[in-house]
């Protein structure tokens, strides 16, 4: 699974936020998981486009259902993966 998930990026339908972790730390998981440097740069340029920039400090049960979901798919984009599965 963690060669499988340095390739592609997974975004469940359920988000599968960590509660007891901010948007913020939610998204950079993977780089801490797999031991990768953060480009923060990258990242602040998803933050942006995905419109959560100022949601990052929030908890995930601070955050409405767009929130969530679009700090999940920051979360499945921040390794840059080749691939992105979304479950609908």
């Amino acid at each position: 699974m963690a060669y499988c998930s340095k390739l592609i990026g997974f975004v469940w339908q359920d988000f599968k936020l960590i509660s007891e972790m901010t948007a913020h730390d939610n998204i950079i998981l993977p780089t801490k998981i797999h031991r990768k440097e953060l480009d923060r740069a990258y990242l602040s340029d998803l933050l942006d486009i995905l419109e959560i920039s100022d949601k990052i400090h929030k908890f995930p049960k601070q955050l409405s259902g767009g929130e969530q979901q679009r700090s999940a798919i920051a979360r499945a984009l921040v390794l840059r993966p080749r691939l992105v599965l979304a479950d609908d």
